[in-house]
């Protein structure tokens, strides 16, 4: 069945339409989310992080004073890697089932259960599956860039014209592949919500003449998605503001205490904040959604079990 990208890439906005109420438990979750993440930061690895925004884009000291700034962020991320994890699977879940249907859901479509271990699957093997491609895919490329290079120097030695070459074309095979990488498998999600099993490589199938019309729909919605996130950052900006604080502590802030940190200004801004990026993950993540159910017909016997 054919689908509309733009009606897809536009169907985050109408979930915050259709399912206003889910709209505000993913805000609260995500602002859940948000709170775990910071408390972890601070507790965990406060001092050092600050120091190293302090330090910037010119990090300096021995190399042990540098081994001890970066030791406590390996313990936040055994931390943060799981609970983002965690947070991912649900809040996707949670739009894909508010994209299914029109009915109401006093929970917001929040669940922690199979289905959400499945899309937490999912989107380790897709993430993993993705480096690696990616990192293949520039390594072939930078191995033909260096050879290009070399070719159009002398002496041996590659010239300027050659080592911009190189990078144009790494950068431009990570670029391309990236895209393709994620239009290709952007099913993934989608098809293992609806088949109750883990779906990797069917989404290659799934895909297949869809491209260009998914790739204008994931582009329209990255876009949409960005100038909301900015409407965000600058209402944000206003609002600390208004409560007495300045951009510096929203770009560099002091991490070495919650006291520190959970300044008025600054929980204004997370509260904000987590209600804008609730907003952009469902823009973000119900295209796919949207474009799979158009294409795989609305009325199937996998759509109807979902909320059996």
């Amino acid at each position: 069945m054919a689908f509309s990208a733009t009606d897809a890439a536009l169907e985050g906005f109408r979930l915050a339409r259709r399912h206003p109420r889910a709209v505000i438990a993913w805000a609260l979750a995500t602002l859940a989310f948000n709170i775990v993440t910071i408390v972890s930061m601070i507790l965990i690895a406060g001092s050092s992080l600050t120091s190293l925004m302090q330090m910037g884009g010119d990090p300096s000291g021995s190399p042990e004073e540098m081994m001890d700034l970066f030791a406590p962020l390996i313990g936040l991320y055994a931390v943060l890697i799981p609970v983002t994890l965690v947070f991912i699977g649900v809040l996707t879940t949670a739009v894909y089932r508010a994209t299914l249907t029109d009915a109401a859901d006093r929970l917001g479509f929040l669940r922690l259960g199979a289905d959400e271990v499945r899309q937490i699957l999912v989107a380790l093997i897709v993430g993993i599956l993705g480096f690696v491609v990616i990192f293949a895919v520039t390594l072939v490329v930078a191995i033909i860039g260096g050879v290009l290079a070399a070719a159009t120097g002398s002496g041996g030695d590659p010239n300027i014209a050659g080592i911009f070459i190189m990078m144009a074309l790494i950068y431009l095979g990570m670029f391309v592949a990236s895209i393709a990488f994620y239009v290709k498998f952007s099913f993934a999600g989608p098809m293992t919500f609806l088949d109750r099993r883990i779906r990797i490589f069917q989404s290659w199938g799934a895909t297949k003449g869809y491209f260009w019309r998914l790739f204008g729909c994931y582009l329209l919605a990255v876009v949409l998605g960005v100038l909301v996130a900015l409407l965000g950052w600058f209402m944000g900006m206003a609002l600390m503001l208004a409560f007495g604080g300045d951009v510096s502590q929203m770009m560099a802030p002091d991490m070495s205490s919650l006291s520190t940190y959970l300044t008025p200004a600054m929980i204004a801004y997370i509260v904000l904040s987590s209600g804008i990026s609730a907003l952009t993950y469902a823009i973000f993540l119900s295209p796919a959604m949207a474009a799979y159910r158009d294409i795989r017909g609305p009325s199937t016997p996998e759509t109807a079990e979902v909320f059996a």
